[in-house]
C-alpha cells in the first residue's frame, strides 16, 4: 500500500511540475521578444507582437507605460490596418510605419475606451509596423511624418 501510495504522490508531483513548465512557457511567449526601435536620438524598448493572439491582446490591461518602453506590432506585408483602444487603461501615440520603417502616420494621445463602441485609428495610407508608445511621446521627441525609424534588427 505505500508503494502505490509514494507512486501516486510522485506522479501527481511530475503532473504538478509539467503543468507549471506548459503555463509558465505559455506565459513567457508574450512580451519576452524586446526589439530596440531608435527614433531620432531616442530609443523605445518595444515587446513585438508579431503573432494573432499577440495582436489582439496588445497592451491590453497595462496600468503604465513608461516613456522608453512600447510595444511593435508586424505585419507580413503593407496594408490597411486599423486599431481600436478597447480594454486599455492608458492613453497612448500609435505610429505606423512602412516596409522602409517611414513613419507614415500618428495618432496622438489617443484615449482608452471604456464602453463597448470604440472608434477605431487607422492610417491614410498602407503600414507594415505600428508602434505602440506613451502618450505624447510623438510630440515630446519632435516625431514626425516622414521620419525614419532604425530597429536593432530586421524582421
Amino acid at each position: 500500500m505505500g508503494y502505490i501510495t509514494l507512486n501516486l504522490k510522485l506522479t501527481l508531483v511530475f503532473v504538478f511540475l509539467l503543468l507549471i513548465v506548459a503555463f509558465t512557457g505559455c506565459l513567457g511567449s508574450s512580451g519576452d521578444d524586446i526589439v530596440e526601435v531608435k527614433i531620432g536620438d531616442h530609443v523605445v524598448y518595444a515587446e513585438v507582437a508579431d503573432s494573432s493572439s499577440e495582436k489582439v491582446r496588445g497592451l491590453m490591461y497595462r496600468s503604465h507605460l513608461n516613456e522608453t518602453e512600447g510595444m511593435l506590432f508586424i505585419y507580413d506585408s503593407e496594408r490597411n490596418i486599423s486599431f481600436w483602444m478597447k480594454n486599455m487603461e492608458i492613453p497612448i501615440n500609435m505610429i505606423w510605419l512602412d516596409s522602409n520603417l517611414s513613419v507614415v502616420h500618428i495618432e496622438e494621445s489617443v484615449p482608452p475606451c471604456e464602453d463597448d463602441d470604440c472608434p477605431s485609428y487607422a492610417a491614410p495610407s498602407k503600414a507594415m509596423y505600428i508602434l505602440e508608445v506613451s502618450a505624447n511621446f510623438t510630440s515630446r521627441n519632435d516625431v514626425q511624418v516622414g521620419d525614419q525609424i532604425q530597429l536593432n534588427r530586421s524582421f
